[in-house]
């Protein structure tokens, strides 16, 4: 091959990759964010909850009131569907006495917006003080995150300090994650959203436990771990074994929520009857 054919050839390279680095940069919030966009049914026996955020965004969750002298939970779900997908989840919170707040983020389930990470920490704000507008004091209040949610969670347990944050299949952060699949992009330098929360961690001072599933091929167990080392304590790392990404309650991860809430005096009153929304 001539010089000229390799020179040809290797500015041919450069050119196909600066353009996928453009591509990559322009995309990569549809890259990113995967918003079931439809507004859900609403529940008999779950309030809607209507927010409006600091940039005047009107968005809606579901809110499930906690029995007389127990903690509410606020929910910040994960990257896929909305919120309505996740009460399967906490139905056996709220069955076991909890409040809980499924937060509905800007461009899910039918709300206005479009995702962003400083986007979903002004959600998150408005939740938070649609806790403190129904009498939910921080002391009774637990943050809960599951994988993209657990950087908003992260993000409001700096804010607030509240009995307990939880983080189901966390991240140190999503630089972390998507550097480990873009191995061949300076994703750090491109990356908006990054969810920096193994920089944050520090900050929090509530008790905190992560679950992660030793197979969990989206968010690997050792950023998992990462987040965990850079946290303080009080704090509680739960492996399941057999568990991937999405499939960490079918292998008992409400008990070990149930049990680290009993742990902090959180717990299920034995002297009134659950609510159930079975």
């Amino acid at each position: 091959m001539s010089r000229k054919k390799i020179m040809s050839f290797f500015l041919g390279c450069v050119l196909f990759y600066i353009g996928m680095l453009v591509f990559l940069y322009f995309e990569q919030r549809s890259l990113m964010y995967f918003p079931d966009k439809i507004r859900p049914d609403s529940i008999e026996g779950i309030t809607v909850a209507n927010v409006t955020t600091e940039d005047g965004i009107q968005l809606e969750g579901w809110y499930a009131k906690a029995i007389t002298g127990m903690p509410t939970i606020v929910y910040f779900h994960g990257n896929a569907s909305n919120y309505a997908g996740r009460l399967p989840k906490v139905i056996e919170y709220i069955n076991d006495g909890y409040g809980v707040l499924l937060a509905g983020y800007r461009g899910y389930g039918g709300n206005q917006g479009t995702p962003s990470e400083q986007g979903f920490y002004k959600d998150a704000r408005a939740y938070m003080k649609f806790l403190a507008d129904n009498n939910v004091l921080l002391d009774q209040t637990i943050i809960y995150g599951e994988s993209i949610g657990t950087g908003v969670a992260v993000q409001m347990a700096t804010e607030y300090k509240t009995a307990a944050l939880i983080l189901e299949a966390p991240f140190s952060s999503t630089a972390d994650v998507a550097q480990s699949v873009y191995w061949f992009v300076p994703v750090r330098y491109l990356m908006t959203d990054q969810f920096r929360s193994a920089d944050k961690i520090k900050n929090v001072k509530s008790p905190i436990l992560i679950i992660h599933g030793e197979g969990d091929t989206t968010i690997p167990i050792r950023f998992g771990r990462k987040l965990y080392e850079a946290a303080a304590d009080p704090r509680q790392f739960i492996v399941i074994e057999k568990a991937g990404h999405n499939d960490l309650y079918d292998h008992g991860a409400s008990q070990h929520v149930l049990d680290f809430l009993r742990t902090l005096g959180l717990s299920s009153r034995s002297d009134v009857d659950p609510k159930s929304y079975n």
